[in-house]
């Protein structure tokens, strides 16, 4: 048996659930007391604002109840292949790679760099703006006036917690998904995480944002998403306690956020010999678990 290394969708659905149901409870509650005192156009525009939110939740719940039921069909795959071997019928990766203890020289890292110039702004909009709308959202969720919380939210005290709100939601967006990737490969294991270089020859690694797995604990190595043909390829080493996962960039795109920090064929090459070298120190072969 391996880790499992489910994404968090539990949690996530129950909230949106919650919302969804507080917000259709509420919005029924004070359906009445609105039929009464508003014009007929205000009427509309109300209830078409929260049947904007309303549908937005259940299109979340429904995207994250798909992935949960693809990843329930990808774990049991990973704990057959782990469990019991080629008796699990599991398919292999093709082409499945050679075992080469010697692929590639030992310290050896591979670096992914983001596109700043591209993915910086996209994520500013998106996570300000995203942080501006959390407190009219809210507002309407408790007291049923979008406006009336869009104007709080834009005067005084409230403007300065928007501003700080969406300052913290941009700052852990782009510490998430906009630093740099790199797999550091040592004699010892794998190690996978965040990098930023902050001058040449030195970088910074939060210890937080990195996961390593010693060779001799491996029990499972995967592909476990990623079609092919599409732009990035997604593998895992796991054992008992840790799973640890990587992206492999295949088909560079012009919107892609990363990119390798070397020349692409060089880059695919360094890959390619990352995996031969994994199934020869560990001896595991390369399982498709997708």
């Amino acid at each position: 048996m391996v880790k499992e290394g489910r994404p968090a969708h539990g949690a996530v659905v129950v909230g949106l659930v919650l919302s969804t149901l507080f917000l259709a409870v509420q919005s029924f509650a004070t359906s009445i007391d609105e039929l009464r005192r508003l014009s007929l156009l205000s009427l509309a525009e109300h209830y078409l604002i929260r049947l904007v939110i309303i549908s937005a939740l259940l299109l979340a719940i429904r995207m994250l109840l798909v992935q949960g039921r693809h990843w329930n069909q990808v774990d049991y795959r990973r704990q057959m292949a782990a469990a019991w071997g080629f008796a699990a019928h599991v398919p292999l990766a093709q082409p499945h790679p050679l075992p080469n203890v010697g692929a590639l020289p030992l310290p050896f890292t591979i670096k992914q760099k983001v596109k700043w110039l591209q993915a910086l702004p996209v994520y500013l909009v998106l996570c300000l703006g995203g942080g501006f709308l959390i407190l009219p959202t809210l507002s309407l969720i408790v007291t049923g006036d979008f406006k009336e919380g869009w104007q709080a939210a834009s005067h005084g005290p409230f403007l300065i917690l928007s501003i700080e709100w969406s300052l913290i939601i941009a700052i852990n967006v782009m510490a998430w998904w906009l630093w740099p990737r790199q797999i550091a490969i040592t004699s010892e294991g794998l190690t996978v995480g965040l990098a930023l270089t902050l001058w040449p020859g030195h970088s910074w690694r939060p210890k937080r944002r990195q996961s390593t797995i010693p060779w001799n604990q491996a029990r499972l190595f995967a592909i476990r998403d990623g079609k092919p043909n599409t732009p990035a390829t997604h593998y895992e080493l796991s054992s008992p306690y840790v799973v640890v996962q990587w992206t492999r960039l295949r088909r560079p795109r012009w919107w892609s956020f990363h990119q390798p920090a070397i020349p692409f064929a060089e880059y695919d090459a360094q890959m390619e010999a990352l995996i031969a070298l994994i199934t020869g120190i560990t001896g595991l072969p390369l399982y498709d678990v997708r």
